[in-house]
């Protein structure tokens, strides 16, 4: 076992925070330069911003060269006043002052009495001249306003240019792509903080995954970062080059959560869909069949306000949800006759898949409907001592729960508490101190039952796998190649402590603002138990029938925890040489031990299954043994940035970066407790026995000299305003990435089976984007967004969980081609209309929209699947054959189909049609919200809305299914909504909250005062 390190480790932080001091993600900056009209320097001019909701002040004096900087704001509307003996005062109203921003704000003073007051609405520029970053900020409005599907963070960040909805699966639970970087590569904050705990429930024992995901609530959603209700801004970069951003290479998702005012204000609401305004399913529709609608309720409140007036301010907010989400797909299962035709001792399990309807041939419909339910409570305290010291506290606890399968059902539960606190101070001018600690505390577990209702016989798999006995919790799968899989038993328990301090010292003098900073994540994962699973597979249905014994894999998870530390140091300074150019540099440094790891006490440890002696690893295969660190730990993870932003006017910037980004959450390589070296997999393909001396332990393992994933990006942006309002901007983004995490596998020596599966830096990838974004700032009627991206990414590999063959008989470089995620074309757009109309019928409406549409992702056609995920994903290919069409007409969604007979199954390890080689279907759907604001008194008002997601009832299918040997080869098996996420946090955002399903209508209430 690797050696628990020492304690020393963990003071480091402790020692830093004494040392420095934190300037948090999402607090703002303003800074400006104060002349006079002739253009002459005011030097101790006062500068004064205050908040205009709370009334709380921020000072500061310009220096010698008449530069004023006050740092550590959170977003809001502020009024900003200077004043100097001798000069007239000037006050600026209303800026916005938005989440993370660095505002440049210059004035020019006139000779007069301070008692002479000019006042200015607004006055924030309206483009970005601060820095070279790409993205998009939500601000309440909008929050609150648009149609997001499910009331979600998720929905809003497709906005930003650059981001793909992805489909999520069992082992790839990231949700969307920026910028051609894998969807577990996305660093999610609230408050400043990391919100990327990343532990959830799984089929085998346990499955963690470092830091590399984001929160989720059981039924894949991000509701339980913070409620819709209690957010007031998303900020979403997709490419930024500050080194105090991006401790992951993906995208920068910062939330911001509401505070209180110095007035009482708060909502209740509540919101239902109602079921005769749904529309059918396209494939239940096929069939003549009309499943219930979603069952969505979902209900909350909030209320905020001062504790003691312009001192002491609290918000707190309830949410709760009730889902239950029918959804519709084509089954393939064993026909009657097959059935009947199946050796005895195996008929019980083709017995226990059901019968979907019309599917008494062996292809049918199906459907299932399953329960979730969320409950967020969150509470929060900002206090302020005087005008240079502010103090939040934020407490959150997100329960949530989830039933998931068909013949089989999942119980997922999912158990959170969060504790932030963060303090801003300024000890002297221009010195800025802000501290963000945060600590989560996690539990997932998950059981396995029958369902009757579902038409298939129960049966006892760990019975029919000759399982052995287990003292812990168990789990037994049984999966045919080109049916499907059946499963029981217990998952396990597991639980993840996390705690995270960032830390920055901010100092303002001049044309320069320096940063020096840290950010130090602890994660504890724990199994609570030892666990068991056992699963058999056949490749196919001909297997079964024939006879044959199924390959049966036994894994052992031992009763353990482990200790996961990553440390980021940072310095940068942003320097203004002239009032048109401003450059950010600085260097960002990663420090990433291997886990340690730490034994159970001898009495809870679980006896271990037999270890037999596996064959030696090939020269040019290096595995780590039990008795080292998985990887070994490396100073020399210097990660440089730059960027500039030049102001060729008043009205337009010409903005680049370059910068180099380490992936600290390192996927599935953080992932101790599930892998290597505490999981012992053993597979036999001599029959229903137990594993037998000979056979070889297949991973997972590490390859030798493993290292940090880095990612290079780059981009080149320009952007106009044509007006305070319209802003237009082009962008071309870039990047590559190095040594990223492939799982790979040999063969045993003439053989088709596995020898090895080991983690690996040999993947890579390529990305090109040129993005287009039109952004219409509030106006009396009307704002909104606009992004078009054209992009191609291209990889050896695009998820940290897929598992490829690595044999020379392959040719070099076989699996490099298109992205999974891989979109050419992708449009967002967004808008909120306010009509100005008279009458009291007419006056108060709303009209909001979102619409989506891209290109299809590419299809990867290869001649089985993955069964349990106990194979390889590139293995095999078939042959293209040539002559033939790809496509043929249809009578399923989408009127296409592959054409079968355009594939040929290859004789060897590949076949010559390439990875990714095959565009698939695109989609586009629109959504669409109508409101009215109808006052009921003085200072409270009721708001009734109607939304409709998918307002057209566009068909959009799923991909086609790309195993050639599935009876559904070719044709989509679902729509949309069902292939982006099947509503667990492993797999995706439930159906009815996804993009790509049938029209449905939400109806909401909410009185606010």
């Amino acid at each position: 076992m690797t050696p628990q390190r020492s304690r020393a480790w963990t003071l480091v932080p402790v020692l830093l925070a004494g040392a420095l001091a934190l300037r948090a993600a999402e607090r703002a900056e303003v800074a400006g330069l104060v002349q006079d009209v002739s253009g002459a320097v005011l030097a101790g001019a006062g500068v004064t911003i205050m908040d205009e909701s709370t009334g709380i002040r921020r000072s500061a004096r310009t220096d010698d060269e008449g530069v004023y900087d006050i740092a550590g704001l959170p977003p809001g509307s502020y009024k900003v006043t200077v004043r100097k003996p001798g000069f007239q005062t000037v006050v600026r109203l209303s800026v916005q002052v938005d989440f993370g921003a660095d505002l440049r704000l210059d004035f020019a003073l006139r000779l007069g009495s301070m008692r002479e007051l000019i006042t200015v609405e607004g006055g924030a520029p309206a483009v970005n001249t601060a820095d070279a970053s790409v993205g998009t900020l939500v601000g309440r409005t909008a929050i609150q306003s648009l149609p997001a599907n499910g009331r979600g963070v998720l929905a809003l960040v497709e906005l930003a240019p650059g981001v793909v909805a992805t489909p999520a699966t069992g082992g790839e639970a990231g949700q969307f792509s920026a910028n051609g970087l894998r969807s577990n590569t996305n660093y999610f904050t609230v408050d400043g903080v990391s919100a990327n705990t990343g532990v959830s429930g799984a089929g085998l024992p346990a499955q963690f995954a470092g830091a590399a995901l984001p929160a989720m609530t059981a039924f894949g959603s991000t509701q339980n970062l913070a409620s819709m209700e209690s957010l007031d801004e998303v900020r979403v970069q997709t490419s930024s080059f500050a080194p105090e951003f991006g401790r992951l290479p993906g995208a920068q998702v910062a939330l911001t959560t509401r505070a209180g005012s110095d007035e009482l204000h708060g909502s209740a609401y509540g919101m239902f869909r109602p079921h005769a305004a749904a529309a059918n399913d396209w494939f239940a529709g096929s069939y003549g069949v009309s499943p219930p609608p979603p069952r969505v309720a979902q209900w909350g409140a909030t209320l905020g306000g001062p504790l003691l007036p312009q001192r002491t301010y609290f918000f707190a907010s309830y949410e709760a949800l009730r889902l239950r989400d029918p959804h519709s797909w084509l089954l393939a299962t064993p026909s009657q006759a097959v059935r009947l035709s199946a050796p005895a001792l195996d008929q019980p399990i083709l017995n226990a898949f059901p019968v979907p309807l019309g599917g008494a041939s062996g292809v049918g419909l199906a459907e299932a409907s399953r329960p979730s339910r969320l409950d967020t409570l969150s509470f929060r305290i900002d206090h302020s001592f005087g005008d240079r010291v502010l103090l939040f506290a934020r407490y959150s606890r997100p329960p949530s729960s989830t039933q998931a399968g068909f013949a089989e059902v999942e119980s997922f539960r999912l158990g959170a508490d969060n504790f932030t606190t963060g303090i801003t101070a300024m000890p002297a001018p221009h010195v800025t101190n802000d501290v963000r600690v945060s600590v989560w505390r996690t539990t997932a577990d998950s059981s396995w039952s029958s369902d009757p209702a579902a038409g298939g016989s129960p049966v006892d798999l760990a019975g029919f796998l000759h399982a052995p006995q287990s003292p812990g919790p168990a789990f037994y799968g049984v999966d045919i190649g080109g049916v499907g899989a059946l499963f029981s038993g217990i998952s396990g328990r597991n639980h993840q402590g996390e705690w995270n301090l960032v830390e920055t010292l901010a100092v303002n003098r001049g044309s320069h603002s320096w940063r020096l900073g840290a950010d130090y994540q602890r994660l504890t994962p724990a199994r609570d138990s030892p666990a068991l699973a056992v699963t058999g597979a056949w490749n196919n249905l001909a297997a079964l029938l024939a006879g044959r014994p199924p390959m049966i894999a036994t894994t052992q998870a031992d009763q353990a925890s482990s200790l996961i530390e990553t440390l980021s140091l940072f310095a940068q300074d942003t320097y203004r040489p002239s009032r048109r150019l401003s450059l950010t540099y600085g260097l960002r440094w990663e420090v990433t031990p291997p886990p340690a790891v730490r034994e159970p006490a001898a009495a809870y440890a679980q006896a271990p299954l037999p270890v037999f002696a596996a064959p030696a690893a090939p020269p040019d295969f290096p595995l780590t043994d039990t008795t080292r660190p998985l990887w070994t730990s490396s100073y020399r993870q210097l990660a440089p940035r730059i960027g500039a932003a030049f102001r060729l006017d008043d009205h337009s910037v010409l903005r680049a970066g370059l910068g180099i980004f380490y992936d600290v959450g390192f996927g599935v390589a953080l992932d101790p407790i599930n892998g290597f070296p505490f999981n012992r997999w053993q597979f036999s393909n001599t029959g229903l026995a137990p594993p037998v001396a000979g056979v070889p332990a297949f991973g997972p393992r590490v390859a030798a000299g493993l290292q940090l994933p880095y990612v290079a990006e780059w981009n080149l942006s320009y952007e106009r305003a044509f007006d305070t309002r319209n802003i237009v901007s082009v962008s071309y983004v870039g990047s590559s990435g190095q040594r990223l995490l492939r799982r790979e596998g040999t063969l045993l020596p003439s053989s088709t089976l596995a020898q090895y599966e080991a983690a690996t830096n040999h993947g890579a990838s390529d990305y090109e984007g040129l993005e287009l974004q039109y952004r219409r700032r509030m106006s009396g009627l009307l704002q909104g967004t606009a992004s078009y991206a054209w992009s191609h990414s291209i990889d050896n590999g695009s998820s940290d969980s897929g598992v490829y063959l690595a044999d020379p008989r392959l040719p070099l470089g076989s699996d490099r081609g298109s992205s999974d995620f891989d979109i050419r074309h992708n449009v967002t757009t967004a808008f909120i209309f306010t009509p100005q109309l008279h009458g009291w019928l007419a006056r108060d409406w709303e009209l909001s929209a979102m619409m989506r549409a891209r290109s299809g992702f590419p299809i990867d056609v290869v001649t089985t699947k993955n069964l349990l995920g106990l194979g390889f994903d590139n293995v095999s290919r078939p042959n293209r054959v040539p002559g033939l069409p790809l496509w043929i007409p249809d009578h399923s969604l989408g009127g296409l189909r592959l054409n079968p007979a355009a594939f040929a199954v290859a004789p060897g390890l590949q076949g010559s049609l390439g990875r990714n080689a095959i565009p698939g279907f695109g989609m586009a759907q629109l959504d669409l919200a109508l409101g009215r604001t109808v006052p009921v008194s003085r200072s409270t008002n009721l708001q009734v809305r109607l939304e409709a997601f998918n307002l057209f009832n566009h068909p959009n299918p799923a991909d086609p299914v790309r195993f050639r040997d599935s009876p559904l080869f070719g044709v989509p098996a679902s729509m949309l909504d069902l292939m982006l996420g099947t509503g667990t946090a492993r797999s995706g955002v439930a159906p009815a909250f996804q993009t790509g399903g049938p029209r449905s209508l939400q109806a909401t209430l909410r009185l606010q005062f």
